[in-house]
Formats: C-alpha cells, sequence, structure tokens
C-alpha cells in the first residue's frame, strides 16, 4: 500500500520572470533539488549596490569610530553612523537572501503534483506549485 505523507504548496518568495522550470507533473524530485529558477539580474544588481552601500559606510563608521574615541565627535553623530551601518547591512542580508530565493529548490523527496508556473511566465511570490510526498506503508 502507498499512501501521501503530506503536501506542500511551493512558491517563490520573490517575483519575477521564470525563464526555467525543471519539472513537470508526476516527476520525481529529491530533496535540495532544483524546481524552478527566476531571472536573477534585478536581484543581483541590487545586492551588488547595497554592497557598494556598505562598503561606503563601513569606511566612514570607521572615521567617525575613531575621531569619537579621540573625543573629537559627538557621540550622537557616532550613534547615527553606528545605526546607520547596522540599517545597510540589515539590507544586504534581505538582498542576499532575496537573490537566493530566485531559486525554487525541494523541500524534500516526492513527486511533483501540480505545477502552476510555466517557462516565460513573470510570477508574484506566492505562485503555487505543489510538491506531494509519497511513502510506503
Amino acid at each position: 500500500m502507498i499512501r501521501e505523507a503530506g503536501e506542500m504548496k511551493l512558491s517563490f518568495r520573490v517575483a519575477g520572470p521564470v525563464p526555467r522550470v525543471y519539472v513537470r507533473e508526476g516527476e520525481y524530485v529529491k530533496q535540495g533539488q532544483v524546481i524552478a529558477e527566476m531571472d536573477p539580474r534585478d536581484y543581483e544588481l541590487q545586492k551588488a549596490a547595497v554592497e557598494a552601500q556598505v562598503e561606503q559606510l563601513r569606511s566612514e563608521y570607521g572615521r567617525i569610530e575613531e575621531l569619537w574615541k579621540r573625543s573629537s565627535v559627538a557621540e550622537n553623530d557616532y550613534e547615527k553612523m553606528k545605526a546607520g551601518v547596522e540599517m545597510a547591512e540589515s539590507k544586504l542580508r534581505n538582498a542576499s537572501d532575496q537573490l537566493q530565493d530566485t531559486r525554487l529548490l525541494a523541500p524534500f523527496s516526492g513527486y511533483i503534483a501540480r505545477v502552476h508556473i510555466r517557462e516565460g511566465d513573470v510570477v508574484n511570490y506566492g505562485t503555487p506549485l505543489q510538491v506531494s510526498s509519497i511513502s510506503a506503508a
């Protein structure tokens, strides 16, 4: 006897064009296998821009920190710069996550139940693709 152990609706966590869908309904996938890929160009550019911003702010923060240690800059200015670096680093983590989210991976091994995405589609985050986990009993 074989029965379905569970079903999961998968979707991209970002929006954009999907040039590649690697699976079809009924196909078996292994955990971690790439199911579909979104065009990453916009997310690569976004990450590069934030990386440049972080690099610049870290450099400025180093100078402000040195001046603050010498009591040559107000503590408020130092704290603002420190917060600015932390916010930029947070944006960088988010940009990195978004870039990584342009690849849809199988969370477990199983069969593709339904595919609602076709190559060439432009999808919003949340457009579902269902994977069923099948187990022998």
